[in-house]
Parts: C-alpha cells; structure tokens; sequence
C-alpha cells in the first residue's frame, strides 16, 4: 500500500483521458481497470500515478467555497432561469453579490 494521497476523481479522469481502461480508483492510489493493461499501457499508467497532483482542482475549490457560503447549485440554476426567462433579476443579482463577497471580487 502507497503512503501517497491521491484524489481519486482527478485521478481517474487524467488516467481516462491517457486512453487507460480504469474502472475505479481510491484515496490510497489503487486502481481497478476494466481489463489488463498491455505493458506499454502499465508503464503509461505508473507515469501517469507518478505525475499526479491531488489537490483539488480550481472548480473543486470554488464549488466548495460556494457550499460553506450557502449557495447551491439549485439556488444557481433558479436564479438564471429567472433571470433568462422571466426577466427578473433580482435572485441573480443577490447571488452575484453573495458570491462576490465570497470570492472577494469586486462589483
């Protein structure tokens, strides 16, 4: 077992986008493939594992500040659709607002 921490949705992600047939990954760095890994596919893989970062991705990040701060998804998605097709902007704009005290954006 690997002292590593990895992130198992990045890291699952950089190892699908190398063409690599992974099924699953955990915390620990160990991954399952849907089949067996050619030998060039094994050395793709470890380099893969070698050059992972497991820090949360930018989006991770923000989608996490904007769940300490109350804002869901939800409340996104009603406040465009008001905005969009019912023309009224006031949700939106209470959540730009919102989130750029967040984000510590200006106006």
């Amino acid at each position: 077992m690997s002292d590593n921490i990895y992130n198992p949705k990045v890291l699952t992600d950089q190892l699908q986008k190398a063409g690599l047939p992974v099924a699953s990954v955990s915390s620990t760095g160990r991954v399952d493939y849907a089949r067996a890994l050619s030998k060039a596919e094994m050395v793709l893989a470890e380099s893969v594992l070698k050059s992972h970062d497991p820090r949360p991705s930018d989006f991770e990040i923000r989608v996490e500040k904007m769940q300490k701060a109350g804002i869901t998804f939800e409340m996104l998605v009603l406040a465009l659709w008001d905005q969009i097709i019912k023309g009224d902007d006031s949700a939106a704009t209470a959540l730009n607002e919102k989130m750029a005290s967040v984000f510590n954006l200006m106006g």
